[in-house]
């Protein structure tokens, strides 16, 4: 099954993004978030406010780097996603205020980027 999504063009250029349902892993309360794709990440980054409206649980501290090159620790929280038909457990560090989808998620599903059709399609392995 394959799902498609047009990018995002509020964005300048318009770029790939993903609707993610984030929620707690014990609880059933959820969130509805669009994921920027950043190929360039290795991990995919929660908004605070979204980690603390869904006291996501913590699970350890890192130490990034991000685009500025300086070094700082942040805390690694776990959330339970649904991205199309696929609900899986991840890991996501707490940070800024926009969700950014890593290659840590991505590894999880096969994903497609179209740069002239402004579109994304994903497929969940079988």
């Amino acid at each position: 099954m394959k799902s498609q999504f047009a990018y995002d063009t509020t964005y300048d250029p318009p770029a790939p993004v993903l609707p993610i349902l984030v929620a707690n892993p014990t609880r059933t309360a959820s969130i509805l978030m669009s994921g920027l794709v950043d190929t360039g990440a290795d991990i995919s980054l929660l908004p605070t406010t979204l980690v603390r409206r869904l006291l996501l649980p913590r699970v350890s501290r890192s130490r990034v780097r991000g685009v500025t090159g300086e070094p700082r620790e942040v805390w690694v929280h776990v959330a339970r996603i649904n991205v199309g038909k696929s609900t899986m457990l991840m890991q996501f560090l707490s940070l800024g205020s926009e969700m950014i989808v890593g290659r840590d998620l991505l590894s999880q599903i096969i994903a497609q980027l179209d740069g002239p059709a402004s579109r994304l399609s994903i497929r969940h392995r079988s």
